[in-house]
């Protein structure tokens, strides 16, 4: 997933074909398109076209934020961190990601 975000962020108006190819191959399938998501898909093309292309994110600095954030909150809570300790707040961390 981390490979289309950035996919997406260097390269918004190659995406916003990519869209649209999916949009015109789905109005032709056998289910068809909804308005919605015809409006939806438009929408997203539109952004896409306006946006300048953007860093990568790589999943070290996500890492590091999420680690740091840990750290905050157990020593907050007033526990006492060992790597065992952290390994688990860290792997809770990823299930709560939203923390961040």
């Amino acid at each position: 997933m981390i490979k289309e975000i950035n996919f997406v962020r260097q390269y918004p108006k190659v995406y916003a074909s990519v869209v649209a190819k999916h949009l015109a191959d789905k109005s032709k399938s056998r289910v068809g398109l909804s308005k919605a998501e015809y409006n939806a898909g438009m929408e997203l093309i539109e952004e896409l076209k306006e946006l300048s292309p953007s860093q990568l994110l790589y999943i070290i600095h996500v890492y590091m934020k999420l680690q740091k954030n840990m750290v905050k909150i157990v020593k907050t809570e007033g526990l006492q961190v060992t790597q065992v300790l952290m390994d688990r707040v860290l792997f809770l961390g990823y299930q709560n990601f939203a923390r961040i």
